[in-house]
């Protein structure tokens, strides 16, 4: 048995911490994804669904008044049911010729 005195600079020490801060930025990346589902369902607004779509969200805004695409409208802030949009987006795909 050796007794070695076992500083925060020992190289075991410094690995140790060293993974433990590539977790905490996993951790944080994974937690900034996760949204809590409501009965199953995720919600996304405007912005974002703008984003993934790289479109405008006046598009966005022009596609509800005309009744294109389903959304919620609650207490003036504006969402969508990702679920929803999927299946609005498959109903429009048309293939290559």
């Amino acid at each position: 048995m050796t007794d070695e005195i076992i500083t925060r600079r020992h190289p075991t020490v410094l690995d140790f911490y060293s993974q433990a801060r590539e977790m905490t930025e996993m951790f944080e990346v994974i937690a900034g994804n996760i949204r809590p589902p409501l009965t199953g369902r995720f919600f996304i607004d405007d912005k974002e669904l703008a984003r993934r779509l790289s479109l405008h969200r006046r598009t966005l805004q022009n596609f509800r008044n005309d009744n294109i695409i389903p959304y919620y409208k609650i207490g003036g802030k504006t969402i969508y049911d990702e679920a929803e949009i999927e299946e609005w987006l498959s109903s429009n795909f048309h293939a290559k010729y």
